[in-house]
């Protein structure tokens, strides 16, 4: 699977008071199909991509080229966008909009699925469960908010 198909649905996801975000994603139906076969495997990689280069791209690409390297038939890559809002709380203002954010992702190859919205905090089970995903990928560059956590 690769690109995005024409019509995602939406579906508006609340955790808590902190972590509250946008899931575009395939019918639940079909995401259930994938979480369920053992054949497939559902990924998440979040990050700002304020101008996107090509060490954002790398880490898109590498991820899912990990996974299908490790013998699955299908990798769904669902990518995380932080926020505007979250963004500059902890790195100052993005150069890109969310909207400019989520339309050079969308024209991604790897990118299957999208969180948009997304808080800056630490990812959780509770997220990856939420989001019907196996694995959550990072590259190396270890994000560390204002607080020290990571």
């Amino acid at each position: 699977s690769c690109g995005w198909p024409l019509a995602l649905e939406q579906q508006a996801v609340d955790l808590s008071d902190e972590m509250r975000f946008v899931w575009h994603r395939p019918p639940m139906d079909v995401v259930e199909r994938q979480w369920q076969d053992p054949t497939v495997v559902r990924i998440f990689l979040n990050g700002c991509f304020d101008l996107m280069h090509v060490g954002h791209f790398n880490a898109l690409r590498q991820a899912k080229h990990l996974f299908y390297q490790k013998g699955f038939r299908e990798v769904i890559l669902v990518a995380g966008l932080h926020s505007d809002v979250a963004i500059a709380g902890q790195k100052g203002p993005p150069l890109m909009t969310d909207d400019e954010r989520v339309e050079v992702l969308r024209a991604t190859k790897w990118v299957d699925e999208m969180a948009t919205g997304l808080p800056y905090a630490p990812m959780s089970a509770e997220m990856a469960d939420a989001l019907r995903v196996n694995w959550i990928c990072h590259g190396d560059d270890l994000p560390v908010c204002k607080t020290g956590d990571g």
